[in-house]
């Protein structure tokens, strides 16, 4: 026990700098996260604005039959939906393969933070060394929550939006 005791310094410092490192992969994993949700909008935009000029090309074609353009482009702009909806599947699996990603990284965090709320248990005559080192895992615990706010943050958009895009699916199919 004496020989724990005498590692408890470096234990900490050591766990520190693991939960600092585990932060920063965790805020890189949240920025993936954020990138590929813009992407996702995106492309559902895109898709809703291909959607919507298709039906306008055949409301175009209906009006002038004689012109043949109008309804090649029609059936043409029609045909990219799905492969445009397989684009969107293909984003939805990288955005939830990253999500696990996060989670995972989430765990590790967690992890280390439990690690070093044990250290912290120790025999109060060590009790000022552990507060020294503790105030950089304060920090590191400072950045956790920032970044597990604007986690929630960016699950509330993702959820915002993919209420939005099944209600303009939705509007869509029904016309």
């Amino acid at each position: 026990m004496q020989q724990q005791l005498a590692n408890v310094p470096a234990q900490t410092k050591v766990t520190t700098t693991k939960l600092q490192d585990q932060l920063e992969t965790l805020g890189r994993e949240n920025e993936k996260i954020d990138a590929l949700g813009q992407l996702l909008a995106d492309r559902k935009a895109f898709q809703s604005k291909i959607k919507s000029t298709a039906r306008e090309a055949g409301e175009l074609a209906a009006a002038e039959p004689d012109n043949p353009n109008l309804a090649q482009a029609g059936t043409q702009l029609t045909e990219t939906i799905t492969p445009l909806g397989k684009d969107i599947e293909a984003v939805q699996a990288r955005l939830a393969a990253q999500q696990k990603s996060t989670a995972a990284a989430k765990t590790a965090v967690a992890a280390v933070q439990k690690d070093l709320d044990q250290l912290k248990l120790l025999p109060e005559k060590l009790e000022a060394d552990i507060q020294t080192k503790s105030a950089n895992v304060k920090s590191a615990t400072g950045r956790h929550q920032k970044i597990s706010e604007e986690e929630k943050s960016f699950a509330q958009k993702v959820a915002t939006q993919q209420a939005t895009v099944r209600s303009e699916e939705r509007r869509v199919g029904k016309e």
